[in-house]
């Protein structure tokens, strides 16, 4: 019984270790990059998306993105994610994504504006581990040649 005992404070104590050993490191930075823009219509009106993706998505954990339900939801969503990603341009917060089904989704950003508005200040994305309370803040992205509905760069490869 009391190997049984031990064994269980061991298994304790090293989760614990674990848990704060990844409280503790810090995220990736993200590395945002803007694609392109393009046009659409909804019946709420039209709209220009601009695309974005984080080139290092391979460097965040799978397990961010896993549903939480123990974690508050998102909105009615109680499956919302571990983490979650807003798109800020300057201090003001344009969207944001709760339930990112893996690390890929950081290829499929985007935000959205009324179809003639001049493109935005710079933006970036922060990713926040609602877990652990870590966050990461990506470099700033300019979209000062954006033209609606063109491409501004292909998408890179990505690395494993």
């Amino acid at each position: 019984m009391k190997t049984l005992m031990l064994a269980a404070a061991v298994l304790a104590l090293t989760g614990g270790a674990a848990f704060a050993q990844s409280a503790a490191t810090p995220l990736a930075k993200p590395v945002l990059r803007f694609i392109g823009t393009e046009d659409y219509t909804t019946e709420g009106g039209a709209w220009t998306r601009y695309r974005l993706v984080v080139d290092n998505e391979y460097e965040f954990d799978e397990a961010l993105f896993k549903p939480a339900p123990d974690l508050p939801p998102c909105g009615r969503n109680a499956e919302s994610s571990r983490a979650w990603v807003d798109i800020y341009s300057t201090e003001k917060r344009l969207y944001g994504f709760c339930a990112l089904p893996s690390r890929s989704g950081l290829r499929m950003l985007w935000f959205a504006l009324a179809q003639g508005s001049p493109p935005p200040p710079p933006v970036h994305i922060e990713i926040t581990d609602r877990q652990t309370n870590r966050k990461a803040i990506s470099n700033a992205v300019s979209f000062a040649k954006a033209a609606p509905g063109k491409p501004a760069a292909k998408a890179q490869p990505r690395q494993p």
